[in-house]
């Protein structure tokens, strides 16, 4: 079986270089009949790597990096036969997380040799792939501001949050879930595949990857005192239950702003057209996972 690793060198502040040892070591073991290690150079790059080997026959892609390699590399494998492995060396590892992947890159390491693959589904806005979350609002305005700083880890988003938090303003949108046309003024509005954005913070703790259903959550404008009991639900797994939040499921979610704005993919932001249209292949990625 031919397997690929596509490695962000710079994830986790390195942590990805740990890897190619690891992965020579089961080489060494018996444990692989062909493999190929390939580090990414700048962003894109994985996307590329992975169509390259995918056509090659390549059987196996493995992501070595964050949720934006992830992304990459998982948007080349949907729609194939391949299967993607996951090796999480992030900062936030949504999917990985909710997929219960160990953050040990060598027990993530050892579920590449096994063949328990999950079916999931495959979210995109304005047909960009996504697998966990997408939206636009507050976070993605933290997204963006954190892609420019030097420093990076859950404690440079966190002291970024708090920074930011005291002069945002909430936006007016005009959402459409399954034809129901619903008009909000909100904080941030999120659409999830998968339960989580990543270190455990879980902004649509009943979405599930493989049900076939896009979750929406709409955090309303919220004064002050609230926000720690947001915070507090967030990693509780308890948000949907918040008094500041309303979530709905659909097949088909529109979301239109007033103007271009940025948006988040997976934690990473980019200027998107005003209009956001959002839709779902329900099993269209094979996920190596953990047994249950």
């Amino acid at each position: 079986m031919d397997i690929l690793y596509i490695i962000n060198p710079i994830s986790g502040n390195g942590k990805g270089k740990e890897v190619p040892p690891l992965i020579l070591m089961n080489q060494q073991s018996g444990l692989q009949n062909s493999n190929k290690v390939v580090f990414t150079k700048f962003a894109g790059e994985a996307r590329e790597i992975a169509r390259t080997y995918i056509a090659r026959g390549f059987t196996k892609i493995i992501a070595v990096g964050g949720d934006g390699t992830v992304n990459e590399v998982a948007s080349e494998v949907a729609g194939t036969n391949c299967q993607l492995g996951i090796i999480p060396v992030g900062s936030g590892n949504g999917l990985a997380r909710h997929l219960g992947i160990p953050l040990s890159p060598a027990k993530a390491l050892s579920l590449v040799h096994q063949n328990n693959v999950l079916q999931i589904d495959t979210a995109s806005v304005n047909q960009r792939p996504f697998f966990c979350t997408s939206g636009t609002g507050f976070d993605a305005h933290i997204g963006q501001l954190f892609s420019q700083s030097v420093s990076r880890g859950f404690s440079s988003y966190f002291k970024t949050t708090l920074r930011e938090f005291h002069n945002y303003q909430s936006h007016n949108y005009r959402i459409t879930v399954d034809g129901k046309i619903l008009k909000r003024r909100a904080f941030l509005a999120t659409v999830a595949n998968a339960s989580q954005y990543g270190n455990n913070a879980h902004i649509a703790p009943q979405a599930h990857v493989n049900d076939g259903w896009l979750d929406l959550v709409i955090v309303k404008p919220f004064p002050l005192f609230a926000a720690p009991w947001l915070a507090l639900d967030l990693f509780r797994k308890r948000i949907h239950h918040n008094r500041y939040i309303e979530a709905l499921t659909g097949k088909e979610i529109s979301i239109e702003r007033l103007e271009k704005e940025v948006i988040h993919i997976d934690g990473e932001p980019l200027m998107e057209e005003a209009n956001l249209r959002f839709t779902l292949k329900p099993g269209n990625l094979n996920v190596i996972v953990p047994e249950t």
